[in-house]
């Protein structure tokens, strides 16, 4: 599995404008891309900070590049968004092992265990 993080710092005063468009555009386009795992939006805690996180869980490269294209290791920003950013960063990273709640070890779908 791949994890993609997508982190905008948005323009000062639209916040609001940011999250309606997480709301109405982004979330509903994203849940619908087939290889979509899971995917969680934060706002900043921070009250002086305007960075938000968007977290995808994909199961393989071949599913981010079906929904973003050859250039998969970008942002996929619309125009519709463009303006409310200042700034961007992504990154992709492989998913390790964890713990479950029950504390035994679980495996990555693409180690083969579970």
């Amino acid at each position: 599995m791949i994890v993609r993080v997508f982190r905008p710092t948005i323009h000062p005063g639209k916040e609001q404008e940011f999250e309606a468009f997480l709301a109405d555009t982004a979330i509903p386009l994203v849940s619908r891309q087939a290889g979509l795992v899971a995917q969680h939006v934060g706002r900043p805690r921070d009250p002086s900070s305007r960075e938000y996180l968007y977290v995808t869980v994909w199961d393989d490269v071949e599913s981010i590049r079906a929904f973003a294209g050859e250039r998969w290791q970008e942002a996929v920003i619309t125009p519709d968004e463009e303006h409310l950013l200042e700034d961007s960063w992504i990154g992709h990273y492989e998913a390790l092992p964890t713990a479950r709640r029950d504390g035994r070890l679980a495996r990555s779908r693409s180690s083969g265990a579970s």
